[in-house]
């Protein structure tokens, strides 16, 4: 995903070792989990990225939703 933008990113997990985002690119929304990434990431909101990804289906509660897990990214310049 070519320059999409963080638009909210937040800990979770127990430890908070796993970082929960939301991206957007061209104005669509997108949720996903970045897994161990927690501590390791000096991210901005708001800031515009390439990021590698898997695309998923997370079923949680009974729900599906559509996710992606972040494998790597790039901030853009």
């Amino acid at each position: 995903m070519k320059k999409s933008k963080i638009a909210e990113a937040r800990l979770v997990g127990s430890p908070a070792v796993h970082l929960k985002l939301k991206i957007e690119q061209n104005g669509y929304p997108l949720s996903g989990i970045a897994f161990g990434y927690g501590e390791k990431l000096d991210i901005e909101v708001g800031q515009e990225y390439d990021f590698v990804v898997t695309l998923e289906i997370n079923e949680w509660n009974m729900r599906k939703n559509a996710e992606f897990k972040l494998v790597d990214l790039k901030l853009c310049k």
